[in-house]
């Protein structure tokens, strides 16, 4: 995203700062830098917790808001904030990682769209909702999301799924195109697109969008081509999907939320599958 390509936040290990959140918020603009034709606009707290295994510290979710070349965009970002001290990540010792992937914004409705349900309950009215940010190209996207449906269809009234594309460019360069192409398909009304998707494996080294195509549509059994798949509405149709993801401050794929609850190790998924089979 261009955002993240202009922009560095000084990744100072931890910085003491007054505990409130005016203080907090003029530190972060402090630490932005920002390239020639990006001016920050706004930082706001959008959300403050205090998990019980972080000995104190809470996790804060904080929005900025970009004018970029006179177009607006926002980024969202994870800080720790204890007291007087603040740090753009902790690391877990044990784990060997950053903590930043145990916590999330806030899921709301907005990521319920029914346009988006691709099994189980239409309605949006289940029992249970999950939604999945995917790569079609993630060898751990291909081995999970089929699962993911295979449940979901199977208990048709108790579950809702959500099924939002993240392409990874930088690891899968194929991935781009075919999600717009699956995002045309989708758009036509074509069902079980998703389904077809991940039960096949594309060759993600390819980055010529002709050739990417031409395995898509032999797949599908389409002939779509690059006119069709980078119309408006395909565009915008992809856009939302990585503004919602944005928005979750989504890194990687597979990405699941259970009721609202980030599924960082697909434990509750695994927990859901149990409760089913009791």
């Amino acid at each position: 995203m261009r955002v993240k390509s202009l922009l560095i936040l000084t990744l100072l290990s931890v910085s003491a700062l007054h505990a409130d959140d005016a203080a907090l918020i003029d530190f972060i603009k402090n630490s932005v830098r920002k390239g020639p034709n990006v001016e920050l606009k706004n930082v706001a707290i959008q959300s403050v917790k205090k998990p019980k295994e972080l000995g104190g510290w809470e996790v804060v979710i904080v929005k900025l808001d970009f004018e970029i070349d006179k177009e607006m965009q926002s980024k969202y970002e994870m800080v720790f904030r204890h007291g007087d001290l603040m740090a753009f990540d902790i690391l877990d010792m044990k784990r060997k990682q950053s903590i930043k992937g145990n916590y999330s914004p806030a899921v709301d409705m907005r990521f319920y769209r029914s346009d988006r349900i691709i099994a189980g309950d239409k309605s949006g009215k289940a029992k249970h909702k999950i939604i999945v940010f995917s790569d079609p190209l993630c060898p751990f996207c291909l081995d999970l999301v089929p699962d993911i449906i295979t449940f979901a269809k199977t208990h048709p009234k108790d579950v809702s799924l959500y099924f939002y594309h993240f392409p990874i460019a930088s690891i899968h360069p194929s991935s781009p195109t075919i999600i717009k192409a699956a995002a045309a398909l989708e758009l036509s009304g074509r069902e079980n697109v998703v389904e077809t998707l991940y039960g096949n494996d594309f060759d993600h080294k390819v980055t010529d969008e002709k050739e990417v195509l031409k395995n898509f549509n032999k797949l599908f059994h389409t002939s779509l081509t690059s006119k069709d798949i980078n119309t408006p509405a395909v565009q915008e149709y992809v856009k939302k999907d990585l503004e919602l993801a944005s928005h979750l401050m989504i890194r990687g794929t597979p990405s699941v939320f259970i009721d609202g609850e980030k599924d960082h190790a697909h434990e509750l998924f695994e927990k859901l599958k149990k409760e089913y089979k009791k």
